[in-house]
C-alpha cells in the first residue's frame, strides 16, 4: 500500500514539487517500517485521508507561532490541511522576479519544503488515529520520523543573525544530529 500526497492538493507548482520529492521518500522502506511498525498506523484510513489533505501557505497565527515556524497541521482527528509559511511562497516569488529561478537556493527551498511535508505526515498519521500531541515515547513525532529517515533533523539555513523574510537567502540545508 502507498501513502502518497495527491499533486491535486495544490494548484502552487512548487508545493506541488515538493510533493513528488516527499512522495519519493514516503516509498522507502524506512518511512514505510516507521508508519507501519512503530506508529502502527492504519493504512487504509489514511491513505483515504491522505487524499483529502490541502497543502497550502499560509501565516501562522499566534497559537502556531512558537519561534520559526515552517510548517504545520491542524491538531485535530480529522486534519486534512498542511501549511506552509508564507515566506516560502514570498521567497519563491521574489527568486522567479528577480531571474533567479533556476538557482541553487530555489531547489533548497523545494527540496527542504519536500521534507517537511514528511515531517507533517507523522503528526496527520497519528491525528487520523486520534493521537492529537505526539506521544512520549518519541518526543516528537515528525522529528522522529526524519532522524530515522536522514539520521538526524533537517533544518533551513538562512543568513545568520536575521529575522526569516523573503529577502533572507537561504545558504543550504542542514543536518542536526
Amino acid at each position: 500500500m502507498e501513502l502518497q500526497f495527491l499533486l491535486e492538493s495544490t494548484h502552487d507548482e512548487n508545493i506541488q514539487q515538493s510533493i513528488r520529492v516527499a512522495n519519493k521518500f514516503l516509498n522507502t522502506n524506512i518511512v514505510k517500517y516507521v508508519l507501519e511498525k512503530i506508529f502502527r498506523i492504519d493504512f487504509d484510513i489514511c491513505i483515504k485521508n491522505i487524499k483529502l489533505v490541502r497543502i497550502t501557505y499560509s501565516v501562522p497565527n499566534e497559537d502556531t507561532k512558537k519561534g520559526y515556524v515552517m510548517a504545520w497541521t491542524e491538531r485535530t482527528k480529522d486534519a486534512k490541511h498542511v501549511y506552509f509559511n508564507d515566506i516560502f511562497r514570498q521567497r519563491l516569488d521574489f527568486l522567479k522576479n528577480t531571474a533567479q529561478s533556476d538557482c541553487k537556493e530555489q531547489q533548497y527551498l523545494i527540496i527542504y519544503m519536500g521534507i517537511l511535508l514528511i515531517h507533517e505526515i507523522a503528526h496527520l498519521v497519528l491525528r487520523w488515529k486520534g493521537i492529537l500531541n505526539s506521544p512520549t515515547d518519541y518526543a516528537e513525532a515528525g522529528d522522529f520520523l526524519e532522524n530515522k529517515l536522514f539520521g538526524g533533523i533537517v533544518r533551513l539555513l538562512v543568513q545568520p543573525n536575521t529575522e526569516w523574510t523573503k529577502e533572507s537567502e537561504c545558504i543550504c540545508e542542514m543536518l542536526r544530529i
